[in-house]
């Protein structure tokens, strides 16, 4: 198992936590994104940066857990959309794993929920 964490400086005070972190684990043909912190507009591309990265070595199974998601807006759902055409575009799928209540409320908000099955703690 091979883990690679990403994060996004905070803007204002260097000494804050990261903006978002992003914690990549590979587990067979499952890949786990951990996001933690603010999927926005000055974060989103790196979701999907991270994802076209990965989606090289053609995973059968992508999973975002997002319980640690604080803060999420119409550009973390376009991000989160992106990621998801992306992987389905390369025979993969992407799933999510407890969203927060933020998470959840913004993706149901949005009409968007039903692009992203959820998964249990079983699948990895």
């Amino acid at each position: 198992m091979s883990i690679q964490q990403v994060s996004a400086p905070p803007v204002a005070f260097p000494q804050e936590e990261p903006l978002l972190s992003l914690e990549l684990s590979e587990r067979g043909t499952v890949t786990v994104i951990k996001v933690c912190g603010e999927l926005d507009m000055s974060t989103a591309a790196l979701l999907t940066d991270l994802v076209e990265a990965v989606v090289e070595s053609r995973p059968i199974l992508v999973i975002v857990d997002m319980a640690g998601v604080t803060f999420l807006c119409a550009a973390g759902v376009r991000g989160l959309i992106q990621a998801r055409d992306m992987i389905v575009a390369r025979g993969g799928r992407l799933v999510l794993h407890a969203p927060s209540r933020t998470a959840r409320w913004v993706l149901t908000l949005t009409g968007t929920e039903d692009l992203f099955p959820l998964v249990g703690d079983e699948t990895w």
